[in-house]
């Protein structure tokens, strides 16, 4: 026979998740219908995040600011805003508050006002990419030890139009006169 040993496992879970909205107040967005519907107005739209705070037992420390989006999925009380995935759309008047379903540990929600006040686009801006690439590239192996080790990290985009029949991705934003933005749906951009 063997000895016996100990391995000791330490396990990191959520304290909380606090949800995030890139815009709290929607606008009706001036001279612009719902789609599908010509009689009905259409509101900007915002994406939400879920922040999380992690830790253990035993531990002195936690892990702050990580993004668990992909993990979770949104909702939203009332009927002044629709949530698809991670985006949340005005639908009419109204507040709403966005939340987390099916989270164990402590969340914060967020809440989000849907105004009847109107919004005009000021500027659209578009780029077209063709790839993208490191300018800056993580490390090849990254240290257990500090958790909260960070490393500088950069991109750079590229646009190489060569030839006739050269393809490309057209990324688009609409900034609005409230100040805000948002990225324009590649089936919008016609």
């Amino acid at each position: 026979g063997g000895a016996p040993t100990r391995v000791p496992v330490r396990v990191w879970y959520p304290l909380n998740v606090v949800v995030e909205l890139a815009d709290s107040v929607l606008n009706r967005i001036t001279g612009v219908n719902a789609e599908g519907d010509c009689g009905r107005d259409a509101y900007q739209h915002t994406t939400a995040s879920a922040i999380a705070t992690f830790g253990a037992t035993g531990l002195s420390s936690v892990i702050s600011d990580v993004d668990v989006s992909s993990l979770v999925s949104f909702e939203a009380s009332g009927s002044a805003v629709s949530v698809m995935g991670r985006e949340i759309t005005g639908v009419a008047p109204g507040l709403a508050r966005v939340t987390l379903i099916d989270v164990s540990s402590t969340t914060t929600a967020a809440d989000i006002s849907v105004s009847s006040t109107a919004v005009g686009i000021v500027g659209i801006g578009a780029t077209v990419l063709t790839g993208v690439g490191w300018v800056q590239a993580p490390p090849a192996e990254v240290p257990w030890l500090p958790i909260s080790t960070q490393m500088p990290l950069s991109l750079r985009l590229r646009q190489q139009l060569l030839a006739e029949g050269d393809s490309a991705q057209m990324q688009a934003v609409v900034r609005f006169s409230d100040g805000t933005q948002q990225r324009l749906p590649t089936g919008e951009m016609v």
